[in-house]
């Protein structure tokens, strides 16, 4: 189970590589997708996290200027918070 309430994406705003936060009560894979205001989607990866707190760096290099939806999801759950790219 994710505790979508501790999800947060840090440094935002972003011009490089950003952090992914969260805390999870068991050892499992999660996805981590990365989509536009339109819904297109710009990366997807999926990670193998530890029970407790996780701080995934990811890269911003390809991804578009402007806000980015950030989207957690571990089968059952799922949190999204917004990340502004310049």
């Amino acid at each position: 189970m994710l505790n979508t309430s501790d999800f947060q994406i840090f440094p935002n705003p972003t011009k490089g590589n950003y952090f992914v936060f969260f805390n999870s009560d068991k050892s499992q894979e999660v996805l981590i997708s990365v989509r536009d205001i339109t819904g297109k989607l710009w990366m997807e990866k999926t990670v193998s996290v530890n029970m407790g707190n996780n701080n995934i760096e990811m890269p911003a290099k390809q991804l578009p200027t402007g806000n980015v939806f950030i989207t957690l999801t571990n089968g059952t759950q799922t949190g999204t918070r917004k990340l502004m790219v310049f």
